[in-house]
């Protein structure tokens, strides 16, 4: 008995229509051609698929609770902020600090096995294109009667044009990956932003960044039912957000501001430095405020 898509699509469709108009044991597909599973926990009717939003500081992602939970967050106050006051410096570093709408998978690359079930947060253009195949196929993540689908990914085009998403041509498939199912992601555990106040001390550069938690339902030694989590070692602690020091924004797209995300790293390696700017006059942050009860 295959999971409930209809369940599914209808949860899509509302998360769209959350998507922002106008304003990592990760995965990321390489450039070219990648083939991948999307996998579901077996014991529920549901495809696993959580919807929320990130903001990249310092070329780091952390969670929007504003996109995410639904919750104010400081760093799109200080966007807002930023774009009031009409200047194209500002406006720049607005963009380049917007949130984007990410869609969690919990997924299977079949390039590399070895590191088991991965979380790949689609943007919204592969979104679009996971759902239509859904739409087409029905269940793809069955584990015996599912399908694989192919993300081709082109760098030089446009980000609407960047990615396309089909499934398998060759058919059905199983997973065929021993012990995936203890081996996936508690997606809405691991899709949870930080507190207003520690976002904000981020954003000014008064704390240090923390790795989002993975969080997998694998059991621990202690207990065949509970859940266990592993974070990677912290990153070095990043300078304030500086003019010179943001990436670039991509350009816009039919109204919607499109990001693309920076290239993953290795956990264990030692994360790059930060890149600095020319020096220019520092915009400084609106205060931390306690959020509303």
């Amino acid at each position: 008995m295959g999971v409930d898509v209809d369940r599914y699509l209808k949860a899509a469709d509302e998360a769209e229509k959350r998507r922002p108009r106008g304003a990592r044991d990760w995965w990321a597909a390489e450039e070219g051609r990648n083939q991948v599973r999307v996998v579901s926990d077996p014991a529920t009717l549901e495809v696993g698929m959580r919807d929320g939003g990130v903001h990249f500081i310092e070329r780091r992602p952390y969670f929007c609770p504003r996109l995410t939970i639904q919750q104010p967050c400081p760093v799109c106050e200080y966007v807002d902020e930023l774009y009031k006051s009409g200047t194209e410096e500002d406006i720049k570093l607005a963009k380049s600090l917007s949130g984007q709408s990410r869609y969690y998978y919990n997924i299977i690359d079949r390039k590399d096995v070895g590191k088991g079930v991965q979380v790949f947060g689609a943007p919204p253009t592969v979104q679009d294109q996971i759902r239509d195949c859904f739409r087409e196929y029905g269940d793809i993540t069955d584990p015996k009667e599912g399908h694989d689908i192919i993300i081709t990914k082109h760098k030089d085009k446009v980000p609407a044009l960047m990615y396309r998403v089909q499934v398998d041509p060759r058919g059905a498939s199983k997973v065929a990956v021993t012990g995936w199912e203890e081996q996936l992601y508690d997606l809405e555990a691991y899709v949870q932003p930080m507190a207003y106040e520690e976002l904000g001390k981020v954003l000014q550069g008064e704390a240090e960044p923390e790795p989002e938690a993975q969080t997998r339902r694998g059991p621990p030694a202690s207990s065949p039912a509970g859940r266990r989590t592993a974070a990677p070692s912290p990153p070095a602690s990043s300078p304030p957000v500086r003019r010179g020091a943001m990436p670039s924004a991509a350009e816009d797209v039919v109204g919607q501001q499109y990001f693309e995300q920076p290239p993953e790293r290795e956990e264990a390696a030692a994360p790059p430095p930060p890149r600095r700017g020319p020096a220019r006059r520092q915009p400084t942050p609106p205060p931390a405020r306690r959020r509303g009860r």
